[in-house]
């Protein structure tokens, strides 16, 4: 098994956020975008993505407890409780009478041909059954002629590639047509099925309680990597299956092999969703809900490939996320400079600390020793040495409209002003030059004027501005330090 570190942002919603219930029994999303939840003894609750809306059952719901939501072809929103089927229609709920008395658990599937199919809760001495909507009758399907005293469960359903409807529970069922069989357990196996998800390659994964499994042809070949304890599946965008564990791990299950992608350490329980933006819901018992965003945020780190974790000068330069760090200059991607251009035995890999992408399409790097690089053309060359600045942090580099590049050392001082990479004019920034002395921070004016921005009020505080040829100071500015100006 294949083990990456997860690059996205973890949510968490509970009471104070403003669900009625920490336990999630299931998580669906509508044509419309809408996440709907099934709690636990709370009823159900609607979600914009803005606020929480919760509906039990004096606002007309079958029962408080929720285990399934479909969307019907006419977008009318199925619920599956505790007592009964209901529909939401937009403002109220409708009962459907003929489930009356019935009890449902968690499994629910919309067919290829627009049906639902909900999984019934076992009744003493009554066969296994599960109720269908076909757009226009609901019926109840048994799916076994005799019936054991105890009675069966369905609380999982999937539908495959083909139409076969897959049932899991208290044992594993296929119905293709009018026809229903029984899958066979493996050997000195009792099929206690918690969840199932069809899969784009045309299998079906099966959780149950001693394992997990695909199921080729109508045989179960387990998936050692993942164990017993996966509480909850669905299938994701790409058509392969996302896992949930009791032990708050998340997988990707493949044809290829399993790949685990993160964990929240709290354990998850039956309900999951991949929403159309790409995000995780996930819910647990006791915890509330959890989403997993991974399009919010893209880590780039040592383990990932990045020279090193100590981020030191970042800027996007054709496409690419360039980043400077104490060991060297990679792209976001892991990819190190060296691989990517033709470099001089001048130059020293470590320690980037300045970076800007210019008008031009160059990239200028800037180094802790107080040395200017530009990547141009495929080829690092070093540009005019800069005598004041040596062996101090050029940290702050900017391009002027006239295409002039700027540079400075927040730490150290010195200011330097490039006409081109071989032509280079020193700046003074003595007491009487009308610049601060170490500058934290430089700006460009759509008009063309520049601000400098002090990185050490003791000494000079402050921001100063050079506007046609002469510098001013800024009045009103005092005891900042100024890192950032735009």
């Amino acid at each position: 098994m294949t083990r990456i570190q997860y690059t996205g942002v973890w949510d968490q919603f509970g009471v104070a956020d403003g669900l009625p219930d920490m336990k999630i029994e299931c998580l669906f999303e509508d044509s419309q975008r809408t996440l709907w939840i099934g709690t636990r003894s709370k009823g159900l609750v609607r979600y914009s993505g803005d606020e929480f809306t919760s509906y039990t059952s004096r606002d007309g719901l079958s029962g408080n407890e929720v285990f399934a939501v479909r969307e019907a072809a006419d977008e009318g929103i199925w619920v599956a409780t505790n007592n009964g089927l209901c529909v939401w229609r937009g403002t109220s709920f409708e009962a459907v009478e003929a489930t009356d008395g019935l009890s449902f658990l968690w499994g629910a599937a919309d067919g290829l041909d627009g049906h639902l199919w909900f999984g019934v809760e076992r009744r003493p001495n009554e066969p296994a059954r599960i109720c269908h909507w076909d757009g226009v009758e609901l019926t109840v399907v048994p799916l076994e002629r005799s019936s054991a005293v105890a009675g069966r469960s369905i609380h999982a359903i999937a539908i495959d590639e083909e139409n076969t409807i897959w049932c899991g529970g208290h044992g594993l069922f296929a119905i293709a047509g009018a026809d229903v069989r029984e899958i066979e357990p493996p050997p000195n196996e009792y099929l206690d099925v918690k969840r199932l998800c069809a899969t784009a390659d045309g299998s079906v994964i099966v959780a149950t309680e001693s394992g997990t499994y695909r199921v080729v042809e109508s045989e179960l070949i387990e998936i050692p990597e993942l164990g017993d304890n996966v509480e909850c599946l669905c299938r994701s965008a790409s058509g392969d299956a996302w896992a949930g564990t009791s032990a708050g791990a998340r997988f990707r299950v493949e044809s290829r092999g399993v790949t685990e992608v993160g964990s929240i350490d709290l354990p998850l329980w039956r309900a999951m969703t991949e929403d159309r933006k790409g995000r995780i819901w996930l819910g647990s018992y006791g915890f509330g809900m959890y989403c997993f965003d991974e399009t919010r945020v893209r880590v780039a780190e040592a383990s990932r490939g990045l020279s090193d974790n100590t981020v030191q000068a970042l800027a996007l330069h054709e496409g690419r996320v360039w980043i400077g760090t104490r060991n060297g200059l990679t792209t976001d991607d892991g990819t190190p400079l060296s691989e990517l251009a033709e470099i001089g035995d001048d130059y020293s890999a470590e320690n980037v600390t300045g970076l800007l992408s210019d008008s031009l399409g160059r990239l200028w790097i800037g180094k802790r020793n107080g040395y200017m690089y530009v990547f141009d053309g495929g080829v690092v060359r070093q540009c005019a040495a800069i005598q004041g600045m040596r062996h101090y942090s050029i940290d702050v580099i900017v391009e002027a409209l006239d295409g002039s590049v700027w540079v400075a050392s927040s730490s150290s001082g010195g200011l330097a002003r490039y006409a081109s990479p071989t032509a280079v004019e020193e700046i003074d920034v003595g007491p009487n030059s009308g610049f601060p002395a170490r500058i934290g921070a430089i700006a460009v004016a759509p008009d063309g004027t520049m601000a400098f921005g002090s990185s050490v009020p003791q000494s000079w505080d402050g921001i100063a501005e050079l506007r046609d040829g002469e510098f001013s100071r800024i009045e009103g500015i005092e005891g900042c330090e100024i890192t950032a100006l735009t």
